[in-house]
């Protein structure tokens, strides 16, 4: 039999104490509910329940003695049962339905996005319905060439040559807001919350609104994007040179400013802060930091900026119209929220 010093036995059970805990920590997680929700494989968890179900049925015959009587879920019932992944397909079906916009495969100077008014009652099993503008944008001056291709008068203006060098400029500030871009290419919420003391424990629904607004935004941004089809300050210029990862998508409009300015509205009228309200302030400056790090970041214009937080507005206003709606569930979400302290 080896013998072992006290400093190699000290070791030893040290060693073994290790193991024990490692071996503790892996039970927990193939048998724990992340497990048995299905957010890891665990084959033991599977083979457990089924090994413990066999012998808990013993004696039991048929299918037992389930309830069969009548049970109807009412839509508050339903919507606290749902899952939160599928509360939030169902507020992005709500808000993208009543919309539509022309996808023409031609080069276009604007983009309509409208909105349903009215849906008529069918006839011969065609229904028909009414649709007023939403928001419409121009496409910006900085994408047409002038000797070629003028822009007309109500493109944004800022000749490309302009914004380049604005973009090129702005790099200047990479440095010092290096930690902000880099958390910021998710979602901010955690800036949001920081003015506004939002905790997660007390602001469940807060937060869950704020998802479905930023998801929102994101859904109509990128329509504007696709029908636009405007190519990065990267793409044009070598200098540039982005500090992360130009997306996969188009320049214009700005997504990051929509959601900004989407985010900020509906947390006002949510909180009640009015636009002279200091709190108001400091959302809107964020908001503006928020979009103005994309350009430092070299993955926008300045323009793209600006019509992106237009954007925003008139997708705030129609989402709180939304919101509103009775018997929906947008409104069964913002009720909760507002309901939170």
């Amino acid at each position: 039999m080896p013998t072992f010093s006290p400093n190699e036995a000290n070791e030893a059970n040290e060693a073994n104490e290790a193991n024990e805990a490692n071996e503790a920590n892996e039970a927990n997680s193939v048998a724990s509910l992340n497990a048995y929700a299905g957010a890891r494989t665990s084959t033991l968890l599977a083979q457990a329940l089924f090994n413990t179900q066999g012998e808990l049925l013993r004696g039991i015959s048929g299918y037992g003695s389930p309830f069969l009587g009548n049970r109807t879920l009412d839509v508050n019932q339903a919507m606290r049962r749902w899952s939160p992944d599928v509360r939030q397909r169902l507020y992005q079906f709500q808000l993208a339905s009543a919309l539509h916009m022309d996808l023409p495969d031609t080069r276009e100077d604007k983009v309509t996005l409208w909105r349903r008014t009215k849906l008529n009652q069918p006839v011969s099993g065609v229904r028909k319905a009414e649709y007023e503008k939403l928001v419409t944008l121009w496409r910006p001056e900085y994408d047409y060439r002038p000797a070629t291709s003028p822009a007309p008068a109500s493109a944004p203006p800022g000749s490309l040559e302009d914004e380049l060098q604005k973009t090129l400029d702005m790099s200047a500030l990479r440095p010092e807001r290096t930690a902000e871009i880099l958390t910021q290419v998710n979602p901010p919420y955690a800036f949001f919350a920081a003015v506004l003391n939002l905790q997660p424990g007390r602001r469940r629904r807060t937060f869950e609104l704020l998802s479905a607004a930023n998801t929102f935004a994101s859904v109509a941004g990128q329509q504007f994007k696709h029908a636009f089809r405007v190519i990065r300050p990267g793409d044009r210029s070598p200098l540039i040179q982005p500090m992360v990862a130009t997306p996969g998508h188009s320049s214009y409009p700005a997504g990051h400013a929509t959601q900004g300015e989407m985010l900020k509205l509906v947390l006002a009228s949510l909180l009640g802060l009015p636009s002279t309200a200091e709190t108001y302030g400091q959302l809107d400056r964020l908001a503006a930091r928020i979009a103005e790090n994309r350009i430092v970041a070299g993955l926008h214009y300045p323009v793209d900026n600006e019509q992106g937080r237009v954007l925003g507005a008139e997708l705030a206003k129609y989402f709180l119209e939304c919101a509103t709606e009775a018997d929906t569930p947008l409104a069964w979400l913002w009720k909760l929220a507002s309901a939170e302290r």
